[in-house]
């Protein structure tokens, strides 16, 4: 390898007039050899029955398990009663003082919108959480129906 001091005295190196041309043969010859290595090699020939053969041997060695679901059903309960909670607080709540039950329309409180209101981060936030509880619940109950 040449010292870089000598190749930054000596400058940029002008290529031979055919550089181009002389290339271009050598990335011919090179395709020329592997289209003609691809022509010789390169078709596999296998049986009609290959894929059917390759997976019941695949599917032998896989064991199959039973399926279980994302979010139990001991989950989905916590989560119930958790929703239950929430939603008996806010609407048994009058501002700070705690009414009795049953649930007295004039005494509802309503505050909890206006917080929701001025935050649509929060908003957005329990709507995804919902939602998402919504699909792996219905996911959870439709393939359970399938493997039955």
């Amino acid at each position: 390898m040449e010292d870089p001091n000598n190749i930054l005295k000596k400058g940029l190196e002008k290529p031979s007039g055919d550089f181009t041309k002389n290339l271009m043969q050598q990335i011919e010859a090179e395709e020329r050899s592997l289209n003609r290595s691809l022509k010789e090699h390169g078709e596999l020939i296998t049986t009609p029955d290959f894929s059917a053969n390759l997976m019941s041997k695949l599917e032998g060695m896989t064991p199959k398990r039973p399926y279980e679901p994302v979010i139990s059903k001991r989950i989905w309960g916590g989560i119930a009663a958790v929703l239950a909670v929430i939603i008996a607080l806010v609407f048994t709540t009058s501002g700070s003082e705690a009414s009795s039950l049953p649930i007295k329309l004039s005494k509802l409180d309503f505050n909890f919108m206006m917080k929701l209101e001025s935050n649509p981060i929060l908003v957005y936030t329990i709507c995804g959480v919902l939602l998402l509880s919504i699909a792996l619940l219905t996911e959870q109950r439709l393939t359970s129906k399938k493997g039955e």
